[in-house]
């Protein structure tokens, strides 16, 4: 009798990101030769990587998919374009799309009842039945929600004015956006539910003198001869005698003007000023509550083409008198750290306030300055207490909790940080002309040591490939972001030890600018080149880019089962993924990386990415063999449907991938293979 091979499986955990240094027989088969618009999760598996839906304040497309079915019965089914306007008495709607007798519709006003009349764009339709908030199949279902998302889309739009948008601040429970109005005014909106709306009076900067028994900081000033009642910001001299006053939107005093406050407080107007905001910049933003009070959460802002100002919930802009010259006070970084604020200028010089008080920036209450002779990149506090100051060629560390003990000291004479890539997570991470580099604690003398993230250069070959211009976090992933001026991105999550895993995800089109808050939750904005005027969020709910497709790929490295120099006939492969819902995926293989030690295979460059910044993809990408394509269960664990394979070699590659603008967001796992073990490679 003839014996019949035994069947063998091999399981391959998901888990580790791009490994492009390590030989193929020594690289670890969960590790991935390319990763694209996918997460490395520190728990292990591979995410599809989280959508974007753009913002102005009107209700998130994502997160309100809703949308109602309606029975017309046999009503001709007639052509209507998305979106077309569906009215009837009391009510009024968007149509989305027609599944046999039931037409799809995001209600905006009133509700549909069993013999509702409706009107499409001149055609007459009778609801046959109360409207249901859900479709047929599960399919249909999801791909209506799809279509609501959008509508939502269609009503959001950009900022006002012309360029690009300057910044998004976000403070409390409002977001502002920064954007020009014309070549000499910039201009400040607040998102709102009717989208962005101009702030078109900041208020205004009066000089003062004869200054009695008045505080830097919040205070209410009373004109005398009518009593006129102002809100104020004073910010003083360190003699008290003389300074500025800020007055919120509204009727300005007059020059000559004598305003008092409580009990002897006193001041004469002799200026006044209008507050403006000026054209260009770049705008950071850091948050805090630097007095405790209900409300008085703040953000702070640099711009690089003006003082540094004082931003509120409500949108009253406070401009910060950090230096007498306002010339030279445009101050490049911002930075809150042990109760002072910072602020880092052109040609490496850095101060802050008095304790406690961003208001006061006299040296006699407390304020102070330093340099550290090279062009300010980052300034990153720490959950160590010490304010990492970098340049592009030395890092230095500021030590000590005020003007009483502050030591600054050079942490790297030779290493520093380039500009928009320092951030601060668990632990200060940036790049540098020699990769990505962490700051970690050197315990027994409470000090830093710079250190590479990628000491094995994994992922380095993509880091020197490219042009890095921003960079972000994410903290639920524990992700450092990294963008480029392509097309092409980096997301590191690094593990409680400090190791990386580094995956890349692929947007249409540049990054023009990233902003992160944590108000309401973690919020990161950003704005894409030759999407003038657009603010996009992350959504963790969201399941496209704003509505296109999310396109994703991962390529696993040669898998030899353990026994690199057996030939094996490959049977079937058993994809493992944690969602409950339908996810499409296309699977692809490739066998035998070597021969004599040679790569022989033939590279398949219809499937290497669309971005040309991306070229180091393709060696990931081997010789074309067939297509399969299934749907994963409606259960938690292992797919219902292996993937049957062909071929026979002593080793295997497996690039999974798909594309959806749909479907909802998954993680893959890992990937059991089964073969039959034939014989040992000959020759």
């Amino acid at each position: 009798m003839v014996k019949m091979p035994t069947r063998n499986s091999t399981f391959i955990p998901l888990k580790g990101g791009i490994d492009l240094s390590t030989t193929p027989l020594a690289k670890a088969p969960g590790f991935a030769l390319a990763a694209v618009n996918v997460d490395a999760l520190a728990s292990g598996g591979y995410a599809r990587t989280l959508g974007y839906d753009r913002f102005d304040g009107r209700p998130s497309p994502s997160r309100n998919r809703k949308f109602t079915s309606i029975d017309v019965g046999d009503a001709p089914d007639a052509a209507h374009p998305a979106f077309t306007a569906i009215t009837w008495a009391g009510g009024s709607g968007a149509y989305l799309s027609r599944s046999g007798h039931f037409i799809n519709a995001v209600i905006i006003e009133g509700g549909i009842t069993a013999g509702t009349i409706l009107d499409i764009a001149g055609v007459g339709y009778i609801a046959q039945q109360d409207g249901r908030e859900y479709s047929k199949t599960k399919a249909e279902n999801i791909a209506n929600q799809a279509i609501a998302a959008d509508w939502r889309r269609s009503q959001i739009g950009p900022v006002p004015g012309v360029g690009p948008v300057r910044g998004v601040i976000a403070v409390r429970g409002a977001v502002f956006a920064v954007r020009d109005i014309d070549v000499n005014t910039g201009g400040l909106f607040m998102a709102s539910e009717a989208g962005w709306q101009q702030i078109t009076s900041f208020g205004w900067v009066l000089t003062v003198t004869n200054v009695a028994n008045i505080s830097n900081g919040d205070v209410t000033l009373t004109r005398t001869g009518d009593n006129k009642v102002f809100r104020c910001v004073a910010q003083l001299a360190a003699d008290g005698k003389s300074g500025v006053v800020v007055v919120s939107p509204g009727d300005a005093p007059a020059v000559g003007n004598v305003l008092t406050g409580l009990g002897d407080a006193t001041c004469t107007v002799a200026s006044v000023d209008a507050i403006t905001i000026k054209a260009g910049g770049s705008y950071q933003a850091a948050v805090h509550n630097f007095f405790g009070g209900t409300g008085q959460r703040a953000a702070y802002v640099a711009s690089g083409v003006q003082r540094a100002f004082e931003l509120r919930e409500d949108g009253w802009l406070i401009p910060l008198h950090a230096q007498p010259d306002a010339t030279k006070d445009k101050p490049l970084a911002i930075a809150i750290h042990s109760g002072h604020l910072f602020l880092g200028y052109e040609g490496g010089q850095y101060q802050h306030s008095a304790p406690g008080n961003p208001h006061t920036w006299s040296a006699l209450l407390g304020a102070e300055s330093f340099s550290i002779g090279d062009e300010i990149t980052a300034m990153l506090p720490t959950t160590g207490g010490v304010l990492v100051i970098a340049s592009a060629r030395r890092v230095f560390g500021l030590y000590g909790s005020s003007s009483k003990d502050w030591e600054q000291r050079a942490l790297s004479e030779s290493v520093g940080i380039a500009a928009g890539t320092g951030q601060s997570l668990f632990l200060p991470v940036g790049l540098s002309d020699r990769g990505l580099v962490r700051l970690d604690r050197v315990q027994e003398f409470g000090d830093f040591a710079l250190n590479q993230l990628d000491p094995d250069h994994h992922f380095k070959a993509m880091i020197d490939g490219m042009d890095w211009a921003f960079s972000t976090q994410i903290a639920e992933l524990n992700q450092y972001r990294l963008f480029s001026r392509g097309l092409t991105h980096l997301a590191v999550t690094i593990l409680a030890d400090g190791s990386p895993m580094a995956t890349t995800f692929q947007y249409p089109s540049a990054v023009a600018g990233v902003w992160r808050y944590t108000e309401q939750g973690e919020q990161l904005f950003f704005c894409l080149s030759g999407s003038e005027g657009v603010v996009f969020t992350i959504d963790k709910e969201s399941r496209s880019f704003d509505g296109a497709a999310i396109s994703w790929r991962v390529r696993l490295p040669f898998a030899h089962s353990g026994s690199p120099g057996v030939k094996k006939t490959w049977l079937t492969a058993l994809v493992e993924q944690t969602s409950p819902n339908q996810a499409p995926i296309q699977v692809k293989w490739s066998i035998d990386h070597m021969i004599d030690a040679h790569f022989t295979s033939q590279k398949v460059h219809s499937i290497v990415s669309e971005d040309p910044s991306a070229a180091w993809d393709q060696v990931a990408i081997w010789n074309q063999t067939q297509w399969n394509q299934f749907y994963w269960s409606g259960s938690y664990g292992y797919t219902g449907a292996p993937i049957d394979l062909s071929g026979t070699s002593a080793s295997i590659s497996i690039l999974m991938g798909g594309a959806s603008s749909s479907d909802p967001n998954f993680t893959i796992t890992g990937v059991t293979l089964d073969y039959f073990a034939r014989r040992a490679r000959r020759g």
